[in-house]
This record gives structure tokens, sequence and C-alpha cells, in this order.
């Protein structure tokens, strides 16, 4: 599982669930999801939204909604934050900016490596 691309994703659920609410039509609990419900959404393990919820938490990406002892009435929310971070795409640029650092490593490693090789060898000459 690529939890990057999870994160993205949920991100996106609950964006989705931000933007497409209308006050006139919807209730506030049309506004968050609760754990299981991104579990079906996600088809994921209870465990691994875990930890992506608590990820997001402590990026302050989503908030967690809880109205008193009302049970039914609490879930996770997006926060501002959480859509800027979806629109501009974090957790897709952050994968794709650690291939593109690691194949920066492997090419100045093989660089390397070949210049100790031109200098030994220009060095028996």
């Amino acid at each position: 599982m690529n939890y990057l691309k999870t994160k993205h994703s949920t991100l996106g659920i609950l964006a989705n669930l931000d933007l497409n609410y209308i006050e006139e039509l919807h209730g506030v609990r049309d506004t968050f999801l609760t754990i299981d419900q991104i579990v079906k959404k996600q088809n994921l393990s209870y465990d691994q939204v875990k930890i992506i919820m608590s990820s997001l938490l402590a990026n302050e990406e989503i908030r967690y909604y809880n109205s008193g002892n009302n049970f039914d009435a609490s879930g996770y929310s997006i926060t501002n934050k959480g859509i800027f971070a979806y629109e501009d795409k974090k957790y897709l640029r952050i994968a794709t900016e650690r291939v593109r650092t690691n194949w920066s490593f492997y090419i100045s490693l093989v660089s390397f490596c070949g210049s100790i090789i031109a200098i030994i060898i220009s060095l028996q000459k």
C-alpha cells in the first residue's frame, strides 16, 4: 500500500464532501466521515486508516468533529490546509520527489565510480 497516494485519496474524499456541501440541502453530519466509512471507501484495514488519519491530524489537514455525547454525530472533516494540500497534490509530489532524489543519488554514485576508474586508468599509463 502506498501511504502517500492513500493520504491524497483520503483528502480527496473529504474535500469532495466539503466542496459539495450546501447548507440549505445538507445537515452538518454530511460534512464529515467516520473511520468506518473511510475504511469502506478506501478498502483498507482499520489500522491503516487510523495511521493515515493520525498523520493528517498531526499536519492539521483534517480535524475531528464531535458534537457532544452524541457518538453518531462525530467524525473527520477537512480543513482549508487539507484542501490546499489536496489541490496542490502535496503527497503525490512528495512521492515523485523521493524517486527523483534516489535517482540523483545513484547517478552521482555511478559518476563518482566512473571518475575513480578514469583516474586509476590514467595513473597506470
